[in-house]
């Protein structure tokens, strides 16, 4: 049952209430009878002692003071025979009197005698602590139900349990008993039962059970009172609740109509969205198809787009929301961004000629990328007049961090201005930094038309150009496309394929003929006079540096 308000902020004010060091309530301590100690008095008991050659009468006199006898002897000087007690001198009839005492003492039957007293004392004690336990369970119940009541009002309906301890003290008062019977006559069998040792067993785990469940809320309710101010928030959330409700049902026609203006409201909205749409669903195409472009220039057929919901396609599935980020590399990612990034492009504009104001700034879009996909997103860039159809010129300001995407950028002429940020300010950028195709590509100029030496590098060095511009015009950079990209634009060569494919590997096959030094100057010539048709500004540039 909710409490009303009143009622929390009582307990709120409980709970301020906590002394800063209010002692834990004590656990209570659990019975601990020997099972082992039980078992063995079962067993003695069923056993048959026999008995003292002494005189009944005199062993009855010993066994009312067996203790006494016992002590008195142990105290008594062999060498003076004098009695510890009123020290005066043992006379013969005395002196036999304890040797009759010593021999009863160090009889089996004085022995077993002693043995069941223990029993009896043991079994006692058990009897006490049973009735501690019980003292000590009720004064923690009372403790706990002082904390409940006036600082702990989560544990308010929570009650300890009493114990009942008649069972348990009945049974052990029984073996009692038992034991008493055979002090009294030892060479008598007397048998406990195994349902009777079994009883007190269960009664003491009854007993242990319910002092453990009292235990487990005492440690919970000593919890909450060291971590009180858990108890206070609580509190105060169910205050603001109880608050909440009664502010709800205070005004509930006034939010009745609230919810019915916001449903017109929502369906207005709805019908003014579909209005929009439609007239957006022209833009919604261009952008689809855009985007579809740009990502069959990096992956071909592998990733496409859903034109209805705008998710990815990957090998033809639909792609559920939230798995693309579990498929997709970070680089992959980073490409799709980039292709929404130029998709987007359609909705920035209002009519046909916005598209000519169109200025791109694009940050360092190659993060996480493999270089493969470097290669590509610069070839979209290039041609990006051509994606977005009604683009006629191309104004783009590109931000990087990366030397090689710079490098890609500068040697392929996509952009026309080349600005380097050092120290704070803008300076041109130098053309002539280290990059891997240029060197590769002065190396082979070197070799067809400055008379260079072809060296154990000369195969790399091709193999690295063709690549490179297979990269930049083709994307692919597998060895079918490369032997494609070939055949394609040096229709005559017939060895360069199986030169880089080999040499450029370490590899070589017994059954193919060497390469010789003109191989290696013919190979690099007609590479070189590839370039020249197509880009001959990089040609030019090797002339001028290896003047």
């Amino acid at each position: 049952m909710s409490k009303t308000f009143e009622e929390l902020i009582q307990d709120y004010n409980k709970i301020k209430s906590v002394p800063e060091n209010l002692d834990d309530i004590k656990q209570i301590e659990l019975l601990k009878l020997d099972l082992n100690l039980i078992n063995e008095i079962k067993e003695n008991c069923f056993k048959e002692y026999s008995l003292s050659s002494l005189a009944k009468e005199f062993k009855d006199k010993i066994k009312r003071k067996q203790l006494f006898v016992e002590t008195g002897i142990g105290l008594i000087d062999s060498a003076e025979k004098n009695c510890p007690f009123c020290e005066q001198n043992l006379e013969k009839d005395a002196l036999n009197l304890i040797d009759n005492y010593t021999a009863y003492l160090n009889d089996v039957e004085a022995n077993t005698i002693k043995l069941f007293k223990d029993y009896e004392t043991t079994l006692d004690k058990y009897l006490i602590a049973i009735t501690n336990i019980e003292i000590q369970n009720t004064k923690r119940i009372n403790d706990f139900n002082i904390y409940k009541t006036k600082y702990i009002p989560s544990s308010e309906d929570i009650e300890l349990k009493g114990l009942d301890i008649e069972l348990i003290k009945e049974q052990i008062g029984f073996l009692i008993k038992i034991v008493q019977d055979k002090i009294k006559n030892i060479n008598k069998s007397i048998d406990l039962t195994d349902l009777q040792i079994q009883s007190l067993h269960d009664s003491e785990t009854l007993f242990n059970g319910i002092l453990s469940s009292n235990n487990e809320e005492i440690e919970t309710i000593n919890k909450k009172k060291d971590k009180i101010g858990d108890e206070n928030k609580s509190t105060r959330k169910e205050i603001i609740k109880c608050t909440y409700n009664h502010l709800i049902d205070e005004h509930k026609s006034s939010i009745e109509s609230v919810i019915k203006l916001r449903a017109q409201w929502k369906s207005l909205y709805n019908e003014i969205k579909k209005k929009r749409e439609q007239q957006k669903i022209s833009k919604k195409e261009k952008v689809s198809a855009t985007i579809k472009t740009v990502l069959n220039y990096f992956f071909a057929e592998k990733y496409t787009l859903d034109d209805e919901n705008f998710r990815l396609i990957f090998d033809k599935n639909t792609l559920e929301k939230d798995q693309a980020k579990n498929i997709l590399s970070e680089g992959e990612k980073n490409i799709v961004a980039f292709a929404y990034f130029i998709g987007d492009t359609h909705l920035k504009v209002e009519i046909e000629d916005d598209y000519q104001k169109l200025f791109f700034v694009i940050d360092d879009p190659i993060s996480s990328m493999d270089f493969s996909h470097v290669y590509t997103l610069c070839g979209v860039i290039r041609d990006i007049s051509k994606i977005i159809d009604k683009l006629k010129r191309e104004r783009f300001l590109v931000l990087t961090h990366n030397n090689d995407f710079m490098r890609v950028l500068v040697s392929n002429n996509i952009i026309d201005k080349k600005l380097l940020l050092k120290k704070g300010e803008l300076i041109d950028f130098n053309n002539n930094l280290t990059v891997p195709y240029i060197n590769h590509l002065m190396d082979i100029y070197e070799i067809c038309r400055k008379n260079g030496i072809p060296t154990h590098t000369t195969a790399n060095s091709i193999r690295h150009i063709i690549e490179t511009l297979t990269k930049f015009e083709k994307i692919d950079v597998t060895g079918d496309s490369i032997s494609k990209y070939i055949k394609e634009n040096i229709k005559d060569d017939t060895k360069s394929y199986t030169l880089i494919n080999d040499l450029s590997h370490g590899g070589w096959r017994t059954e193919q003929a060497p390469i010789n030094e003109d191989d290696y100057i013919e190979i690099c010539e007609t590479l070189i006079k590839h370039i020249e048709t197509k880009y001959v500004g990089q040609v030019e540039y090797c002339k001028k540096i290896c003047k």
